[in-house]
């Protein structure tokens, strides 16, 4: 439910700088002329691009070229009002190795929160059959207009049969 809110304030403080940067866009035109409300416009912009960096953390157990990853099994980390966390593990087998990857997203509204996942594991559990133990660490960071206000850091652990 803080995540919806979070979300909503976001939003709310998104719209009022818009506004604001249409008045003063406006502002600039009158008094400096086009030329320096379209340098303005232009460094408005510039601090508007999304980062580039990697949304989710991808681990692979003796990665091969040649192995295609044929079966998928998915669980739900973390279920909220409006958000979920899910790590989703590819496996395949090449010759009588089987090998393993895994990725980890956050999807729903997310508006406001960043996950960035850090680390992930999967492990055969010994003595059972097709029994994988799996370990995810990330944090999820709290922005207010792309702002980091605060960091959680958020590690799963459990048991998973392929």
């Amino acid at each position: 439910m803080i995540e919806l809110v979070w979300g909503i304030i976001n939003i709310v403080l998104i719209l009022i700088c818009l506004i604001n940067f249409i008045k003063i866009t406006k502002l600039i035109k009158e008094k400096l002329g086009l030329f320096a409300s379209l340098i303005f416009i232009v460094f408005i912009i510039s601090f508007l691009k999304e980062s580039t960096e990697e949304k989710f953390h991808e681990k692979t157990t003796e990665l091969n070229n040649e192995v295609i990853y044929t079966n998928s099994k998915s669980k739900i980390l973390e279920d909220k009002l409006v958000t979920k966390i899910e790590t989703r593990i590819s496996y395949g087998k090449r010759k009588d190795t089987l090998y393993i990857t895994s990725k980890t997203n956050r999807y729903g509204f997310v508006i406001g929160t960043d996950w960035k996942s850090h680390y992930s594991s999967v492990e055969e559990v010994k003595n059972s059959k097709n029994t994988y133990k799996y370990n995810v660490l990330g944090t999820l960071e709290w922005n207010i207009l792309g702002i980091k206000v605060y960091k959680e850091i958020k590690e799963f652990n459990g048991i998973l049969k392929l």
